[in-house]
């Protein structure tokens, strides 16, 4: 009995293996490897079923989206890794700007990719570990305590801006950012300004601190410039040593800005696997192989819906997302059950998405930046990686 067992268990191994490497549906999905940063599976393995995962891999490479990665863990188990070639538009190379025929770019797991505005959600991790070690302007300390020279028309209005409502997008601040051009956004001066907080700051309030919730890449830079302030570090220096360093992220760029500052709102460039483990670190409560790096009340601070948002281009179920400390969150349905997301997403088709109840971790790469389209497609995408799943827990 014992023996039929475990000749069943091994075909079935040997079958669900079968099936994820089939050429003719996954010909451009590369087998995981075991590795000491992830331990590979497979999907039939840890609650997928295969029928529908197919389904999910072929829509990846045959969209006529622009999409690079695909890669997908659960509770720690890379079980699914897949990179097309197309265009893109590193911005490290003229901010972004993409020139014509400028061919593509062949992805694979050990190239570094755009991140953009999953860089905001990084500054928020890099913020929260700062504050642990009083190394960071408490969340409700008034902005303007640190910029005394500055003395925008609102200064001795109440409530005062905190550092608090520069994490949740909710300043106040007349800034026109979503769903603007290069020309007519107000994100487009802060790779040249030289004084960021007069530039973000001195604007009309036209919202209390708290209310309204307004996109504002300009919130991300006087974060990151208070924690370079008060660590007399870079924020690329900071990243490299207290989140980077502990994961075993060895590559990394963050573009700079015209005056040699990181770009907190866009400019971070990771490897898709090395992304994936900054998802199974919020996944985990801010743990890392068993060391707390990040405190679990911050994780769960900052991937808290703090606000309504009015965005329904990254919704799962229809309704409009929400928005906690430079993070999305919203809900979806998983094997008839509501589940909650949280998620980084960036300009392009960039998204980790994360399930917490679930353990499980998405990754998508793109490079259609401009476009909202691709973030609709790629609702579709993982809607469809969602209905393989088949596990709860």
């Amino acid at each position: 009995m014992h023996a039929t067992r475990l000749f069943t268990h091994y075909l079935s191994r040997l079958l669900s293996a079968w099936l994820l490497l089939s050429p003719a549906a996954f010909a451009e999905c590369i087998t995981p490897l075991n590795s000491g940063d992830w331990p590979a599976g497979i999907p039939g393995e840890h609650g997928f079923a295969i029928t529908p995962l197919q389904t999910a891999i072929n829509t990846f490479h045959n969209s006529d989206t622009n999409l690079h990665a695909l890669l997908v863990e659960r509770a720690g188990i890379l079980l699914l890794e897949c990179y097309r070639s197309g265009p893109d538009a590193p911005i490290t190379r003229r901010y972004g700007l993409a020139l014509p025929l400028t061919g593509s770019t062949d992805f694979d797991g050990n190239t570094l990719h755009d991140q953009r505005s999953i860089s905001k959600s990084v500054v928020s991790l890099l913020y929260g570990m700062a504050l642990a070690e009083q190394q960071a302007p408490p969340l409700d300390r008034p902005v303007l305590s640190d910029h005394p020279n500055l003395t925008p028309a609102w200064q001795h209005s109440e409530p005062p801006l905190t550092y608090r409502h520069l994490l949740g997008m909710t300043a106040g601040l007349d800034w026109q950012e979503w769903g603007h051009g290069l020309f007519s956004s107000n994100e487009t001066a802060l790779y040249w300004r030289r004084d960021l907080a007069d530039y973000v700051l001195d604007r009309d309030r036209v919202a209390s601190p708290g209310t309204r919730f307004s996109y504002t890449g300009g919130a991300s830079a006087l974060l990151a410039a208070a924690l370079e302030q008060r660590s007399q570090q870079t924020l690329s220096a900071l990243a490299a040593k207290r989140l980077f360093a502990p994961l075993g992220i060895t590559r990394f760029e963050w573009a700079e800005d015209l005056h040699g500052r990181p770009l907190a709102f866009s400019g971070l460039r990771l490897r898709p696997r090395d992304m994936l483990k900054i998802g199974r670190l919020v996944n985990q409560r801010g743990q890392w192989q068993g060391q707390q790096l990040v405190r679990a009340e911050w994780i769960d601070e900052i991937t808290a819906a703090h606000i309504d948002t009015d965005v329904a281009l990254f919704s799962l179920d229809g309704r409009p997302v929400h928005y906690g400390y430079q993070w999305w969150t919203g809900t979806v349905a998983v094997a008839g059950r509501e589940q909650r997301w949280v998620a980084a997403i960036g300009n392009g088709g960039q998204r980790l998405l994360l399930i917490p109840a679930l353990q499980l971790g998405l990754m998508l790469q793109g490079g259609d930046y401009g476009s909202a389209d691709i973030q609709r497609r790629e609702n579709q995408l993982v809607l469809q990686l969602l209905a393989a799943v088949t596990q709860q827990d």
